[in-house]
């Protein structure tokens, strides 16, 4: 039986283990602040399992995703999710919402650079193998270029392979599984539904990334974001009128958008529909003048209606922002543009 007495003494004995907890706690985020996560880890390891574990697991991943170790850090944060809401409290709940997009967003972040980085590889892998199919002739006239060029840097160690497709492709469903738990707790937020449609748009899943895209949509129809991934879904999948329809739906929200701007462009371009195009080239010339990109692309608008002064004005307009220009893909429509104005 439990008297004052012991009463006294057990409420005693609690007060000293959380200030104890709190003063691990304290040491541990000065630590983190200062960046010295090994350390921060070791003093959150020390809080008593029983004492506040929901913050002590979310402490342990955060140090974790400092230190690199995303693995240890979902599992940690795996850990916080077994434990029941109504141990966590309403603050809990909401840091364990927030810890899971926070953590979402680092794989997705991370998962990316992996993918480019190995796609990048693949493709001097490509074109390695390409200038070692060139004829005879050819090598020799890439070693003539290549004696006024400056030494080439050395080449990247790392060489595209399955283990790396195979830890980008983890990164980004592992960012899925932190937005679906997120989600979980609190399915009212159209930011974590875009960035769930955005992390299967990665992983070329386009269908999962419509489907959730609609859902962040539903909750804001002027989430100018959400409308630029389906455009980028629809258009990888070669559905280019639907892209075209949802990239002027962002536009209509972020008229201004540089990318936006450039990725519908150069689809109007491919469709042949040079009227529409011609608008957002004008668009493009008016909110970023300074912009080389949006005087070429005004150019090569206008070449293909035929309009070859006016092509000549624009292509005169990026020289003076940019007078040494070359793209070697459109040199010779640039060429072909001068020759067709001098020959008027």
């Amino acid at each position: 039986m439990i008297n004052a007495k012991n009463l006294s003494e057990m409420q005693i004995l609690i007060k000293i283990r959380m200030s104890n907890s709190q003063k691990l706690f304290k040491k541990g985020l000065s630590l983190f602040q200062k960046g010295e996560y090994k350390k921060a880890l070791h003093v959150f390891k020390k809080v008593p399992e029983k004492e506040q574990a929901s913050l002590k697991y979310y402490h342990i991943g955060m140090c974790y995703v400092k230190l690199g170790k995303y693995e240890k850090a979902l599992n940690m944060y795996k850990k916080v999710r077994e434990i029941p809401v109504n141990e966590q409290g309403v603050q809990g709940h909401d840091m364990v919402y927030g810890m899971y997009i926070n953590m979402g967003s680092v794989m997705q972040i991370i998962g990316r650079k992996k993918m480019k980085k190995a796609r990048m590889a693949n493709l001097k892998s490509t074109i390695s193998r390409q200038k070692e199919e060139m004829s005879e002739e050819q090598k020799i006239k890439e070693k003539l270029k290549q004696r006024r060029k400056k030494p080439s840097q050395p080449k990247d160690k790392d060489s595209p392979s399955k283990e790396t497709t195979v830890l980008w492709r983890k990164m980004l469903n592992d960012a899925i599984t932190c937005y679906e738990y997120a989600l979980e707790i609190k399915d009212n937020d159209a930011r974590v539904w875009n960035n769930l449609g955005n992390a299967y748009l990665d992983l070329n899943k386009y269908g999962k990334a419509i489907e959730n895209l609609d859902k962040a949509l539903a909750l804001d129809n002027g989430f100018a974001e959400a409308y630029y991934s389906k455009a980028l879904a629809y258009s990888f999948m070669q559905i280019q009128e639907k892209a075209i329809e949802y990239l002027e739906k962002a536009l209509q929200y972020k008229p201004e958008n540089r990318i936006y701007l450039l990725r519908i462009i150069a689809l109007l371009l491919g469709n042949n529909q040079f009227k529409k195009a011609l608008k957002y080239a004008q668009d493009m010339a008016k909110y970023h003048p300074k912009n080389p990109e949006s005087y070429k692309f005004l150019t090569l608008v206008l070449y293909n209606m035929e309009d070859y002064e006016r092509a000549y004005e624009s292509f005169k307009e990026l020289l003076q922002i940019r007078p040494n220009f070359s793209d070697p893909e459109l040199d010779t429509i640039f060429e072909d543009l001068k020759e067709k104005v001098s020959e008027d």
